[in-house]
């Protein structure tokens, strides 16, 4: 493991409202699952975490995709997470203060559940671990973490990347310092994408005081070698999107994906820029939705909810929700008006960008749209889904009403067949398609909200050979519905 110190520089549709499986007393782990190594001891080797068979983690991520509602303005870190492994799926997700990994049969049953050894990802010197992200890349896993830097004490570790084997066996770890960082992670995301053997990871920081006395927050990126965790290019000081891996502040949530060999970034702004940007890593940038108001005013009345790119149209697609910026004549109206479904549609070549409403709500309406996500089922079929909220009478908010809607589009933004609502909810786990099927879970209840993700176990009228997977209450129990 290497500390840096950087210094300063110029299909079938599944609705998953769970994923879960019926736990069978003394059921043993898979085989393909990987026994531990009875000698591994901790941070620097082996197998770091204990394989055990239990029932599925107790969690809550329900709408944790949105920051939509009452004073949110900004993202925060994805903690849930599912992807395809042999065999069938591995969840993935951090809650309270555990990394836990769990493997899921083709029958969707639990087959086995490990707590990764919080050592091994722990930044150095760090009395508790700030989450900021995990990757399933082609060859390896990867998670970033980090710790808080009251001091501004450029030999403090703050960012830490820790490279795991597929079958979670610790290998390598690279720690970042002197990256102009406070807080990592702060009032925004993280995501990471691969490409040419190397992991581009895009998220946010407070930084360090300036010289109004403020820490000041924006996006900062990382480009890692994947083989042995070198640091090849990063970008944390204060800059500009025309910067080579375009630095934007405020930035409240971030996207990161690629086309043609090239990587590309999405940024929700505030201030510079103030607007929701589309920056080429080392190229151009186009600014595909303009947001009314002074710069560096936390309301701006948009979300940003998904990025993805089309082979086939050559085309970038970003989604999330707004009000009609048009109208707004006062910040108060960002959080009172309604707010619609967007799709951004732009060429590869960032000359221009289109702006496609999925929805089309009145800004008095009594329902709108939450933070969105987007799916890619194929290079020119695309799923883009939003949870249902209404205005409540009492207290003129909107809130979850247990229902979502999707719609699917192609790679030119043009909708395929008609958009439909269904039961249930979304949350920050990233739907995946797996075997035709478009599958994500969600667990726990909306709390204060009210409205518990519950449905009923019925198919997609869209898709006939669609299934349904439910989750009622804060821990996961199967529902499963065949076509």
């Amino acid at each position: 493991m290497e500390t840096l110190s950087v210094l300063k520089k110029g299909a079938r549709f599944v609705m998953a409202c769970m994923l879960a499986g019926i736990m069978t007393a003394g059921l043993s782990p898979a085989p393909a699952w990987g026994a531990p190594d009875a000698a591994a001891s901790g941070v620097e080797g082996g197998v770091a975490a204990d394989v055990r068979a239990i029932a599925p983690l107790s969690s809550s991520n329900v709408g944790a995709q949105d920051y939509s509602l009452g004073w949110d303005r900004w993202a925060e870190p994805v903690t849930s997470y599912l992807h395809e492994v042999s065999g069938g799926l591995q969840r993935v997700e951090y809650a309270d203060g555990r990394l836990v990994v769990e493997d899921y049969d083709a029958e969707r049953n639990v087959v086995a559940s490990r707590t990764v050894d919080a050592s091994t990802y722990r930044p150095t010197g760090a009395a508790s671990v700030l989450w900021g992200g995990f990757f399933s890349g082609s060859t390896a896993n990867f998670v970033v973490t980090g710790q808080s830097n009251p001091s501004e004490d450029d030999e403090l570790p703050v960012v830490r990347i820790t490279k795991y084997s597929k079958d979670w066996a610790y290998q390598d770890g690279l720690e970042l310092a002197g990256i102009n960082t406070y807080i990592p992670f702060d009032a925004g995301s993280l995501r990471m994408t691969e490409v040419g053997g190397k992991l581009y990871i895009r998220t946010a920081h407070e930084m360090y005081e300036s010289s109004d006395g403020l820490h000041h927050q924006a996006n900062m990126t990382f480009i890692i070698n994947e083989a042995d965790l070198s640091l090849d290019d990063w970008e944390t000081d204060v800059w500009n999107v025309s910067s080579p891996l375009g630095y934007v502040s405020h930035s409240f949530n971030q996207f990161v994906t690629t086309l043609d060999g090239s990587v590309y970034a999405l940024d929700h702004g505030d201030a510079y820029p103030r607007s929701v940007v589309l920056k080429r890593l080392n190229g151009g940038y186009v600014n595909v939705l303009d947001i009314w108001g002074k710069t560096g005013d936390n309301w701006t009345g948009v979300s940003v909810g998904g990025f993805t790119s089309s082979e086939a149209s050559n085309t970038l697609l970003g989604v999330g929700n707004s009000v009609d910026q048009d109208a707004v004549t006062s910040s108060s109206d960002f959080s009172s008006f309604a707010r619609n479904v967007w799709l951004s549609v732009t060429p590869s070549g960032l000359g221009s960008s289109r702006l496609v409403e999925l929805t089309s709500y009145g800004t008095d309406s009594l329902t709108m749209a939450s933070t969105p996500v987007i799916v890619k089922v194929d290079e020119d079929r695309f799923l883009v889904a939003w949870e249902v909220y209404e205005r409540q009478a009492a207290d003129q908010s909107f809130y979850p009403t247990g229902r979502f809607s999707y719609v699917f589009v192609d790679g030119d933004g043009k909708t395929i067949g008609r958009m439909r609502t269904e039961t249930g909810a979304l949350s920050d786990c990233q739907p995946i398609v797996v075997g035709g099927d478009i599958v994500w879970y969600v667990t726990g209840t909306y709390g204060a909200y009210g409205t518990v993700c519950a449905a009923a176990a019925k198919r997609p009228a869209a898709l006939p050979d669609g299934s349904l997977w439910i989750i009622r209450g804060r821990t996961p129990s199967l529902s499963w519905t065949a076509a």
